[in-house]
């Protein structure tokens, strides 16, 4: 994933649904590779932070960050953010 200062003029968050300046990652879309690039959708990291921070853990021992379910997230089906 790519980290930019500034969010892309004229596109739209697929997470919070707004166009605002800020910290953007830029997510890589499924099917879309193509010789070695990929399309990709920019998302502002603080929603990235408030969407997936609450499911991250890291385990001390093992030294590895993992995702858990919990509060009806399924971890193996896709998000809905409907009505976010």
């Amino acid at each position: 994933m790519r980290y930019f200062d500034n969010f892309p003029e004229g596109k739209i968050c697929a997470v919070c649904g707004t166009g605002k300046n800020g910290k953007t990652f830029l997510v890589p879309i499924d099917g879309t590779e193509s010789g070695g690039n990929v399309e990709a959708t920019p998302i502002h990291a603080d929603c990235i932070g408030e969407f997936i921070m609450p499911l991250l853990r890291y385990n001390r021992q093992v030294g590895i960050f993992y995702f858990w379910e919990h509060e009806g997230v399924k971890l193996n089906e896709p998000f809905n953010l409907e009505g976010r």
